[in-house]
């Protein structure tokens, strides 16, 4: 008995130890957590030896993989500094392969001809490209005007989704196609490149070859072809300890706008706006036509903030079956965005009874990356905003009528210790002016807003609006027009980049609607015309014959005010009239009167009270 007293507390340790050591998969889940964390120190970040960033000497050498399609990014390549946006692929891709960037502004991105390439052509436009003999470089699409000239096709997908990053997963486990995995090929070694083992990270900032970053985790290396496979790392991965924050206005940064064609839009600074034009017609042929515009910022600008903290925590947990000690590393993670958008529809204008049913991608901007210094890690990331519209309802023969809408919308969420805690904070406005005609219209106009922040390419945290007005006019009712108002948001924290602990949490944080504005009565079947009629000293004048052309004349009372009903669509002249007497104006005139007009005044500049 007495040895085994001796002897049970090194067994205890050892079956401690032996659990401890167990990698996380091979335990089961387990239950009462005690976390003792170990904070960051201020200021400091940690990278682990296992995290290598690639220097010039590496990237000189890269040969960025091939792309299935165009992947717009804001890049302008070293050797053609032309202020401005593009859409960029590396010119070290195969002859099939174009890389583009703006030299004259034309309607779309220009395509870069690589330079073992002699010539290029955009339309009817040709020129020699002055880069040396041509290369045997084949398949080349030829035009019989310039030989070897190198025609870049249409891309298959201007604005590709972002790959989202499978959480939890392990590359070693599971296929290529489950984590994106990529084959990245040197055509040089370096000290570094060699060093390189399965389990290390690898990262870079925005350069000519990485416009996005990158932030790759080593799967498997190919000494003998300069090769490796890789799959996308995570910011756990990459960090062992530290923190970081930024936050920004979107605003401030350069950006391009697409329209849902991929056509460059022309942009002012810190002025995001996408013009809007769409049109429906009936099976006669008559059309209604909505034209305006969408703005962004114009009120609260465009901020957003990230806070990051990584840190290793140990986690003391046990079950039935297993003893084990964890570590986490996220302890903190802050997201927020501010979206102010804002419709506003100059003309709606309708021929005819027409029906619609429309949603389009009105546009896209691309902002300028993002780098965030963590350590000597580079953070990369890429804001982006797509904006689409949608209209559906049905309109009367000649309604015209103006409308706006817009939101100013602040979402996000925090991270704390495994607890997310998602926020809001909105506002709205409308804006309606009566259609001139009466009739029996509803329909619904929506600016549906997508803010993505993309980490290193990959899909990040993202909200989603949908900003919504429904006028509904009815001349047979009271009121005969009303206009409702409706607001949905959804925030989305895809995490993958930056955590495989963080899950990836998804809110419908805003589902607002109610009645925002509506008319004082019913339709004016007989709208009238009314005002006074004072001297030049503001003492009204009495026995002022109003003349209306056509229709009937009233007279002014002791008030010197008249009121004359006219029939719905009125056109015509009011002419105040007294012997002997001036007035200013001599007379007014009136289109298509379908409402209530009221303080239509006159001075009488000449003759006397009698």
């Amino acid at each position: 008995m007495n040895r085994w007293k001796k002897i049970a507390p090194l067994i205890v340790i050892l079956i401690v130890s032996l659990f401890a050591a167990l990698p996380v998969s091979a335990q089961s889940s387990l239950t009462g957590p005690v976390v003792t964390p170990v904070l960051p120190v201020d200021g400091q970040v940690i990278l682990p030896p296992t995290t290598k960033i690639l220097t010039d000497a590496e990237l000189e050498s890269y040969i960025p993989p091939e792309v299935p399609c165009a992947s717009p990014v804001f890049y302008i390549p070293p050797e053609h500094p032309v202020a401005g946006a593009l859409t960029y692929i590396p010119p070290g891709l195969s002859c099939e392969s174009p890389a583009f960037y703006p030299e004259y502004p034309v309607d779309g991105p220009w395509f870069y001809i690589p330079a073992e390439l002699p010539c290029w052509a955009w339309g009817r436009t040709q020129r020699f490209y002055p880069f040396g003999p041509v290369p045997d470089c084949a398949p080349i699409v030829t035009d019989a005007r310039c030989p070897n000239v190198y025609i870049p096709p249409e891309p298959s997908c201007l604005f590709p989704p972002a790959p989202a990053l499978p959480c939890p997963y392990n590359p070693s486990e599971q296929t290529c196609e489950q984590v994106g995995c990529q084959v990245l090929r040197f055509a040089a070694s370096t000290p570094l490149l060699e060093s390189l083992r399965p389990g290390d990270v690898i990262g870079s900032g925005v350069t000519a070859k990485t416009p996005l970053g990158m932030l790759r985790r080593v799967v498997k290396i190919d000494p003998g072809t300069r090769s490796m496979i890789v799959a996308p790392a995570t910011l756990e991965d990459a960090v062992q300890q530290g923190s970081v924050q930024h936050s920004g206005n979107l605003l401030s940064r350069k950006f391009v706008a697409y329209s849902g064609k991929g056509q460059a839009i022309p942009q002012e600074a810190a002025k995001p706006f996408l013009p809007l034009s769409l049109e429906a017609a009936n099976a006669q042929g008559q059309k209604v036509r909505f034209t305006g515009g969408v703005s962004f910022g114009s009120t609260a600008g465009m901020n957003y903030n990230f806070t990051l903290g990584l840190s290793y925590k140990k986690v003391w947990s046990y079950d039935s079956v297993t003893l084990g000690l964890l570590y986490k590393k996220i302890w903190s993670f802050n997201y927020g965005a501010t979206t102010d958008v804002k419709l506003v529809m100059e003309t709606i204008s309708a021929e005819g009874d027409v029906s619609f049913d429309q949603e389009f991608e009105a546009g896209r901007f691309l902002f300028e990356p993002v780098i965030i210094m963590m350590g000597r890690l580079p953070i990369v990331v890429a804001p982006e905003l797509a904006v689409f519209v949608a209209a559906k309802g049905s309109v009367y023969t000649g309604m015209k009528a103006r409308l706006e809408e817009g939101a100013i919308v602040s979402v996000g969420a925090n991270y704390r210790d495994g607890q997310w805690t998602p926020f809001r904070k909105y506002s709205t406005m409308y804006s309606f002016s009566e259609p001139e005609a009466g009739g029996r219209a509803k329909f619904i106009l929506s600016v549906k807003p997508q803010l993505f922040f993309k980490f290193y390419g990959i899909a990040g945290p993202a909200t989603a609006l949908e900003v919504s007005a429904i006028p509904a006019i009815d001349a047979a009712r009271n009121p005969w027009w009303q206009l409702y108002g409706q607001l949905r948001g959804v925030l989305s924290v895809s995490t993958g980049v930056i955590g495989c602990s963080l899950g990836n949490p998804q809110w419908p944080l805003i589902d607002w609607g109610q009645l925002v504005a509506q008319a004082s009565g019913p339709f004016p079947l007989y709208p009238t015309i009314s005002g006074t009629v004072t001297d030049m000293y503001g003492v009204p004048v009495s026995g002022v014959q109003m003349i209306f052309n056509p229709g009937t004349t009233v007279s002014t009372d002791a008030r010197g005010f008249y009121i004359n009903k006219v029939p719905a669509g009125w056109s015509g002249t009011v002419t105040p009239y007294r012997s002997g007497s001036d007035f200013g104006p001599r007379y007014r005139s009136y289109t298509n009167v379908r409402t209530n007009i009221t303080d239509q005044n006159y001075v009488m500049t000449q003759g006397s009270q009698r």
